[in-house]
């Protein structure tokens, strides 16, 4: 999550919880688990 929360400028929880709600709304799609979590578009 460090790589977004710095491009964005906002807090890791922050940026965190942006990332969920994208998750919740079926925008983005979580693939992976623990460090290698990484997100994609659902298209």
């Amino acid at each position: 999550m460090k790589c977004e929360s710095c491009i964005c400028k906002v807090s890791q929880d922050t940026a965190s919880r942006e990332i969920n709600a994208l998750v919740a709304k079926g925008i983005l799609r979580r693939e992976g688990q623990g460090r290698s979590t990484h997100y994609v578009l659902a298209l």
